[in-house]
Order: C-alpha cells, then sequence, then structure tokens
C-alpha cells in the first residue's frame, strides 16, 4: 500500500439450506501506473486498461451461488459489476489529466458440473460467460480508446477421469466468441489434455 497496487476487500455469506449457498462479494483495488490490470487478465485489452496506464481505482462487486442439485449435479454461478475510476496522468504522460474518467465492467459465468459420470470420482462440468467486458469507457479527446464493440464469450467443457489412484486425465476443450470484443475476430478454438500425477 506504499504507492503500489493493493486490494482489500470482504465476503458476507448465507446459506438457506444445506445444498445452497450464496455469497456477496466487495474489493477494492488500487493499480499503480504502468502496473495496470484491472481484469487480471481476463478480459479485453480495453476493459483490462481502459486508461491507457493511468494509474486506476476500481470499485468491484459480485454475487456467486452454488447449488448442488443431488448428489449428481452441482451448479455455481456468479456474475460481477467493476466501477473503475482513473486516478491520474496516462503513462506515457501526454500532458493531459485522467482523473475523474470512469468505465464499467462486466462479467458471468456459469458452470454444471456432474459427478461420477462413467466412473466414481469422475467429473464432466460444462459452462460458459463473458469475459470481462467494457461497456462504457470515458475518454478525452484524440484518445484512441472506446467501449468494446462486441461481448466476448466462452464456452468450456472438460472432463475429469481417474485413470488410477495416482493419476487424472482432464481433456477439454474451449471456444473463445467474439475475442477482444470484436465480432470481426475469428472465433478462437482450442483443445487440450491435461495429466495429474499424485504422489
Amino acid at each position: 500500500m506504499f504507492n503500489g497496487s493493493y486490494s482489500a476487500g470482504g465476503q458476507l455469506s448465507a446459506y438457506p439450506t444445506d445444498s445452497l449457498s450464496l455469497s456477496f462479494t466487495y474489493l477494492l483495488s488500487y493499480f499503480a501506473e504502468d502496473d495496470v490490470n484491472t481484469t487480471s487478465s481476463n478480459g479485453s485489452r480495453v476493459a483490462s486498461d481502459p486508461f491507457l496506464d493511468a494509474a486506476t481505482l476500481r470499485d468491484s462487486y459480485a454475487l456467486t451461488g452454488d447449488w448442488r442439485i443431488n448428489e449428481t449435479f452441482h451448479l455455481h454461478a456468479t456474475g460481477a459489476y467493476a466501477l473503475a475510476r482513473a486516478q491520474g496522468f496516462a503513462n506515457p504522460a501526454n500532458g493531459d489529466d485522467r482523473r475523474g474518467l470512469g468505465a464499467d465492467l462486466w462479467t458471468w459465468a456459469a458452470i454444471l458440473s456432474v459427478v461420477d459420470i462413467f466412473k466414481e470420482g469422475a467429473v464432466l462440468s460444462v459452462g460458459g460467460g463473458q469475459y470481462v467486458t467494457a461497456e462504457r469507457v470515458e475518454s478525452l479527446p484524440g484518445d484512441l480508446r472506446v467501449p468494446d464493440k462486441d461481448t466476448p464469450y466462452i464456452i468450456e467443457a472438460q472432463y475429469k477421469f481417474p485413470l488410477t489412484d495416482g493419476i487424472l486425465l482432464t481433456p477439454g476443450f474451449y471456444v473463445v466468441i467474439n475475442p477482444e470484443g470484436d465480432e470481426d475476430n475469428n472465433t478462437i478454438w482450442v483443445g487440450a489434455l491435461r495429466t495429474t500425477f499424485k504422489f
């Protein structure tokens, strides 16, 4: 907190039933000049640095729910909004004070997991959501910075399969639609196979 980046916040949780949990999270984050990443690398370039490297203060609000529907199905969902506010000059400095400029950042995700499918200990998960998106960005005349034109989405699936007690195979894939918040960008398809060894 000595002129560097920092975060501080709190969480309030409620458990209406044994199978349902709800939580509200607030986080205040300060990103020092040249160290701005308001999306934790989970959003577009505009959403990650809306004020061209100017120091930024971010207020984040998130709601999260976990519902164990039964012994087989588990649903997790979260949604978040953040207000980012510029705290100084852009770097490299161009003589313009950006204090007071704001940006609205939004994201959400949902994942449905199926437990013990085809084998005890195996988990199939299918989910999707919206990458952190800058829905509004205030700028100065001449700035080459505008809100994301389109909403970037991700759809993903993975299957955790315990091959043995010590080896876990996780094949999966994900699709990114409208990368960088621009529908003119090609859709990204990625497949992966992860192997975990336990000793």
